[in-house]
């Protein structure tokens, strides 16, 4: 054979195939990093996550977790769902000055790590308020969160986040 005909296709097909897993894994490896990078920012602080006791704005006012607590199943007058335990959230909700304002238990949510879909109260007190313009009420709302989440936060109107961790499930502190 001929210099410009040598053959070489065997090296050639050995280096094409480790150069598509390489390819092939590093894209793997960057959509995994991606979407764990998406989750962490969610839940990152990029977003200011609210402790107990500190407001954060809804339309017409602010709103506030007083407290987070664990709920024995006995209490609720309902079973649970398998595999989940039940969390109570004592809140204050606080009409600005301007007008009133209306809420709803189906306004919050809980998110989180193990969390697959946002999770709304089983129970609420009151179900829907009006807060009278400059005035402050008190809401207290149940959810079901699964045994293994983590990291949990609760959306309001207007999409704050304030934590939803409680003491009592230690695989819920948010970092």
């Amino acid at each position: 054979m001929p210099d410009s005909q040598v053959d070489v296709s065997p090296t050639l097909r050995s280096s094409d195939r480790r150069r598509v897993v390489g390819v092939t894994l590093a894209c793997v490896v960057g959509f995994a990093v991606c979407f764990a990078a998406a989750g962490a920012w969610r839940l990152s602080g990029v977003e200011s996550v609210a402790g107990i006791g500190v407001p954060v704005a809804i339309p017409g006012g602010t709103v506030q977790v007083d407290e987070i607590e664990h709920v024995e199943p006995a209490a609720l007058g309902a079973p649970l769902p398998s595999g989940s335990h039940a969390v109570q959230v004592s809140l204050t909700v606080t009409a600005d000055s301007q007008a009133p304002t209306i809420v709803s238990a189906d306004d919050f949510a809980i998110e989180g790590t193990g969390v697959l879909s946002p999770i709304k109260a089983s129970q609420s007190r009151p179900l829907d308020a009006t807060v009278p313009r400059g005035a402050s009420i008190p809401m207290v709302l149940v959810f079901a969160v699964p045994d293994q989440s983590t990291a949990l936060v609760m959306t309001t109107p207007g999409d704050g986040l304030l934590t939803a961790d409680h003491a009592d499930h230690p695989g819920d502190q948010l970092q």
